[in-house]
């Protein structure tokens, strides 16, 4: 009975995830499309991070009243929340320029960039079975950028910029735990209100003077539509990562990478299905490759973070593999600051 129990709150999880997911990306699509204010929808969820996340930290019995050091604010938590900012802002941005199904494609890219950098910042070397899951990556980008009917340079470029700052979070937030005991949750409130502290001046000084000369704005409902619609995305999105963060913690890194792999290919299915997105065989080939090589490489991650964890070698190695990709401590802490 506890099984079919644990089986029946999984099953409801992940089905509520992949609505959510797909809702708010189709949303934002949508809201971008008629309203182009790439930075506005940006603030809106970084309200929603800041504040809607208390009721969670009490309902759940976390504590909320938790303080960082100087240093670390100035090392970690600053740097993490410019990282937030901008990469979610050039996230939207893709999603406004270019098609749902092609800005994740390219996003699928994050592993190439977690090895790159993974490599240059902490020499680190992978296992040959790593590197091989990047080929079908790379080979599955590179096939639906030649193929993509909609392609547009910039939205391209947004799509690739907001991969890479989140690789470079994901890398940069391992020094983050190692000094901190803190629950995920406590850290992303702590770093989407150092984001919001940021936007809402960059906020008034460019989407503000567009907006207000906006014709599509003009009357009180007009605003009110733009108003709720924000209000609906962020919402939406604060209950994704909340729902996605519960996800995490129920199911293994093999069955979480399975179920993320599955949202991802929904979210590119639906939206082409919805928006009514032109698409080439070869171009929807392209994209589920691209899909394919992150599972794969997920799989060869957690490989290597069990040969680790069965074959230590010195302390460093033990430290190592307590922040390793596989850690389920450092994936919930990654998996609630994502914006992909």
């Amino acid at each position: 009975m506890a099984k079919f129990s644990r089986s029946l709150k999984v099953t409801v999880l992940c089905v509520s995830w992949y609505l959510l997911s797909t809702t708010n990306n189709i949303l934002g699509k949508k809201i971008l499309v008629q309203y182009p204010y790439p930075l506005t929808i940006t603030l809106f969820h970084m309200l929603s991070s800041s504040f809607m996340v208390y009721p969670v930290l009490l309902m759940a019995g976390i504590n909320t009243q938790y303080r960082y050091s100087k240093h670390f604010m100035l090392r970690f938590i600053i740097p993490l929340g410019f990282g937030k900012l901008f990469g979610s802002i050039a996230s939207h941005i893709s999603i406004w320029r270019v098609t749902i199904s092609y800005a994740h494609t390219v996003k699928a890219s994050l592993p190439i960039f977690t090895v790159l950098l993974g490599r240059l910042i902490y020499k680190d070397l992978q296992s040959y079975q790593v590197y091989l899951s990047l080929l079908p990556i790379v080979f599955g980008v590179a096939i639906a950028t030649i193929t993509e009917l909609s392609f547009e340079f910039y939205g391209m470029c947004s799509a690739l910029l907001a991969t890479f700052i989140f690789a470079l979070q994901n890398l940069y937030s391992k020094l983050a735990i190692k000094e901190v005991r803190l629950h995920p949750l406590q850290m992303l409130v702590t770093i989407s209100q150092i984001s919001l502290v940021i936007c809402l001046p960059l906020w008034i000084f460019i989407d503000t003077p567009k907006m207000a000369n906006d014709i599509n704005l003009r009357s009180t409902a007009d605003q009110l539509d733009l108003l709720g619609r924000l209000s609906m995305s962020s919402f939406i999105n604060f209950l994704q990562s909340i729902v996605s963060f519960s996800v995490l913690h129920l199911l293994s890194p093999l069955s979480y990478s399975v179920a993320n792999a599955t949202k991802r290919v929904l979210i590119i299915t639906v939206s082409l299905a919805t928006l009514h997105n032109p698409v080439t065989l070869v171009n929807f080939f392209g994209m589920m490759l691209a899909v394919l090589g992150v599972y794969l490489y997920n799989r060869a991650k957690i490989s290597q973070g069990t040969i680790k964890s069965i074959l230590p070698t010195a302390l460093n190695d033990q430290l190592s593999e307590r922040i390793s990709d596989s850690s389920p401590r450092y994936r919930a802490f990654i998996k609630s600051n994502t914006f992909i």
